[in-house]
């Protein structure tokens, strides 16, 4: 799935489908060891992980948790 915005910007979203939840980017089911950093949509309940938002950064002023 991807959401186009104005001036062709673009983001894709991976999707957890099906009895066994593995999840798909781009319509290719991702393997184990792959690790994606798109935002993964739940289809039973339609809400989302973000597989970045537990990582911190550190900048040279403060650290930014996104």
């Amino acid at each position: 799935m991807v959401k186009i915005y104005p001036f062709l910007k673009t983001i894709e979203f991976a999707v957890r489908w099906g009895e066994d939840r593995r999840i798909y980017l781009n319509g290719r089911e991702i393997f184990e060891y792959e690790k994606i950093f798109a935002p993964i949509l739940n289809s039973g309940d339609m809400t989302f992980e973000y597989p970045l938002e537990a990582v911190e950064l550190e900048s040279g002023f403060e650290t930014l948790k996104l």
